[in-house]
């Protein structure tokens, strides 16, 4: 899943071709797309326990 998270945030191709710069996500929508999104998409939001949430505290 990391590289998916890094390929959404960097869009690049293994030869250094920028691809749809425009469509970047920030490192916070792409973490959010693997996980919390993810969650959500398969109906599985409410089955999330309080202690396997993500402190996104710094």
């Amino acid at each position: 899943m990391r590289n998916v998270a890094w390929s959404a945030v960097n869009r690049v191709t293994t030869s250094a071709k920028e691809l749809g710069p425009e469509e970047r996500f920030t490192p916070f929508e792409a973490m959010r797309a693997i996980t919390a999104d993810a969650a959500w998409q398969n109906f599985r939001k409410l089955a999330r326990a309080p202690w396997k949430q993500a402190s996104w505290q710094t």
